[in-house]
C-alpha cells in the first residue's frame, strides 16, 4: 500500500470540500477540492497513486467538469479509491482509458476548460472492492480528498488558511535498510502521526511514511514509548510499528575450566610434536636400513644348516638378522 500523493507540485486550496458558498449551496455543495495557487495554465497534473484509468473525456453540460480523467486505485482489503481530475488543459491529456499509471506520473496539465479560472478540481470516491462505476452513486461515495491524499517532502503547500488542512507525509527520504548494528523502528501502520516531541499533546508535523527508520533516543509519555526518528517523534504501538534494537556484540570471557582445557590442549600439542620427531627419526633409520640391504646384497648371509659360523667385522659394521 502507498499513500496518495497530492496531484500538483504546488498545492494551494482555493475551494474546500463541501463548500456551500456561491456558486454552491447546502443542497449542491462542492464535491471535491480545488487547487489553484501558483504558476499558470499548463502546470503538470500527476496521478495520486498507482492505478488504472477508468475514463477520459470532456463534459460541457451540467457536469461542469471540462476535460477530465478518472483513475481507479487499490486501497485496503475491502475498499478502492477512484480519483477524478477536472478542467484539464485542452490537448494535454497523456493517458487513455485502460492505461496503467504510477503514483507521480504526469497524466495531464492544469487548465481552465468550461470557462473557469485556471485550477484543478480534484475529487475522490471511496467505493467497495470490484465496484461497478455509476455516476448516480456520487453522493454515496465521495469523501474529502484531503483525508486520503497528502503532500510529500518535495511538494509545496500554499500559505492560505484553506491550505492548512493539507497534511504532510514525512520520512520517505529517511527510510533505511535493515541494520542490526543500529536501533531501528519499522512503520507498518497507516496514518501514524509524527509529532514535534514525545507526547500526544505535542504538535502534529504530519504522517509517517511506511518503512524502516533509525532512531536516536526514546522517551516514555502517555503510556507509549516514543522514538526520535530524526524528523520528529513517533509512538511505538503493536499495530503500527515493529522495533528492532541493535544487537550488542557479546564477548564471552573464558571460565576456569576453559583455561584448564586450553593448557591441556597446548600440552598435548607439545607431546604430539615430540612423537612426530621420534617417528621421523625411526623412519629415517628404516630407510637407511632398506637402502643398505638393497645396495649391499653380499652382506646377507643365509645358514644352510644348524651350525656355528664365524664372521669378522670391521669397526662400525653391523649385523642384521632377518625376521
Amino acid at each position: 500500500m502507498k499513500y496518495n500523493r497530492l496531484p500538483l507540485e504546488f498545492n494551494g486550496v482555493t475551494c474546500k470540500f463541501k463548500d456551500t458558498s456561491s456558486p454552491y449551496s447546502k443542497s449542491n455543495y462542492h464535491k471535491g477540492v480545488d487547487f489553484g495557487w501558483h504558476k499558470y495554465e499548463g502546470e503538470s497534473v500527476y496521478a495520486v497513486n498507482d492505478g488504472t484509468v477508468l475514463d477520459v473525456g470532456k463534459s460541457t453540460g451540467s457536469g461542469n467538469a471540462g476535460n477530465y480523467i478518472w483513475i481507479r486505485h487499490s486501497f485496503d482489503n475491502t475498499s478502492e479509491l477512484i480519483s477524478r481530475y477536472c478542467h484539464l488543459k485542452t490537448d494535454s491529456i497523456k493517458v487513455k482509458k485502460g492505461d496503467k499509471v504510477s503514483r507521480g506520473q504526469q497524466i495531464a496539465s492544469m487548465g481552465n476548460t468550461f470557462g473557469y479560472a485556471t485550477h484543478l478540481h480534484y475529487e475522490l470516491w471511496k467505493v467497495p472492492k470490484n465496484y461497478k462505476f455509476n455516476w448516480n452513486d456520487r453522493l454515496k461515495y465521495i469523501v474529502n480528498p484531503l483525508d486520503y491524499t497528502f503532500a510529500d517532502e518535495k511538494q509545496t503547500i500554499g500559505s492560505s488558511s484553506l491550505s492548512k488542512e493539507i497534511m504532510k507525509l514525512l520520512g520517505a527520504s529517511k527510510v533505511a535498510k535493515k541494520d542490526t548494528s543500529k536501533n531501528q523502528i519499522e512503520v507498518v501502520g497507516y496514518k501514524l502521526r509524527v509529532r514535534k516531541s514525545a507526547g500526544i499533546n505535542q504538535a502534529i508535523l504530519g504522517y509517517c511514511d511506511f518503512g524502516i527508520y533509525n532512531y536516536t533516543e526514546t522517551k516514555t509519555a502517555n503510556g507509549y514509548t516514543w522514538y526520535n526518528v530524526g524528523f520528529g517523534w513517533i509512538a511505538g504501538t503493536k499495530e503500527d510499528t515493529k522495533v528492532y534494537p541493535k544487537k550488542e556484540e557479546v564477548v564471552v570471557q573464558p571460565t576456569n575450566n576453559e583455561e584448564t582445557l586450553k593448557k591441556e590442549i597446548e600440552t598435548l600439542k607439545s607431546s604430539i610434536a615430540e612423537k612426530d620427531k621420534e617417528i621421523l627419526q625411526l623412519k629415517n633409520e628404516i630407510e637407511d636400513l632398506n637402502s643398505k640391504t638393497e645396495d649391499n646384497k653380499y652382506l646377507v648371509f643365509e645358514a644352510k644348516e644348524n651350525d656355528k659360523y664365524y664372521i669378522k667385522l670391521n669397526k662400525n659394521e653391523k649385523i642384521y638378522k632377518r625376521v
